[in-house]
């Protein structure tokens, strides 16, 4: 008997979920795998294409925490199974970068332009770099940038820019390139030399991002090492 490879059930998964999506009708609440067992399934070295599989062959839908999005991270769930997990919750309503709301004030000029700013205010540069393909980088702007704890810290002490690079605009490439940015969302919190103080790729939290704040303002004159961009 022929089996099916993993990427054809992936591949199966990922359309019958964008039907059932579709569908209002009524039906059964589909089981889903335990974040539990998530866990263990990594832990226990399954590659990640055959856990989305997995949860892809359950049928069910997540509506993930932030709390729980930080557990993943720190257990080390890697990130396209996090990304799979948000992106079968029915609430979700694709939306590009510049069209989510956030608490965060970005600065609306160019990343040249938000750099001068930082320098002649003597602040922090904070660096967001995003894309529209990237559902991690949703649930940052959902749970994180909308904290009102967070909006004050990084608005009332640092300019903030966002770099998107939906699109592949060839100015912001520059710029991530020589940041060497690799993952999304990617936040860099930038001194006025361009060194990177700290970098945080993937999901965090609002303490988290709190607390990476204030480290970089806290450390923002100290000696930075060129190899930490």
């Amino acid at each position: 008997m022929h089996r099916q490879s993993t990427q054809g059930r992936i591949a199966r998964c990922v359309v019958g979920l964008l039907a059932a999506l579709a569908l209002t009708a009524m039906s059964a609440p589909a089981s889903a795998v335990p974040l539990s067992k998530i866990v263990k399934m990594v832990k226990d070295g399954v590659k990640p294409e055959r856990i989305i599989a997995k949860v892809c062959d359950s049928g069910a839908s997540y509506e993930l925490t932030a709390d729980q999005l930080s557990e993943l991270r720190d257990e080390g769930v890697p990130r396209q199974v996090v990304a799979y997990l948000i992106s079968t919750s029915p609430k979700r309503v694709v939306e590009t970068p510049a069209k989510r709301s956030t608490l965060i004030k970005f600065y609306k000029g160019s990343y040249e332009e938000a750099l001068a700013e930082a320098r002649n205010s003597g602040k922090v540069l904070v660096i967001d770099v995003v894309t529209d393909s990237c559902v991690v980088c949703e649930q940052m702007d959902k749970y994180t940038f909308n904290d009102p704890r967070v909006a004050k810290t990084l608005n009332d002490n640092f300019v903030n820019i966002r770099l998107d690079l939906t699109g592949n605009p060839l100015e912001i490439m520059v710029v991530t390139e020589s940041y060497k940015v690799r993952d999304f969302p990617t936040l860099l919190f930038v001194n006025d030399a361009e060194r990177v103080i700290s970098r945080h790729q993937g999901f965090h939290g609002p303490q988290e991002v709190i607390d990476a704040a204030n480290a970089a303002k806290a450390n923002k004159d100290k000696p930075v090492p060129a190899n930490r961009q």
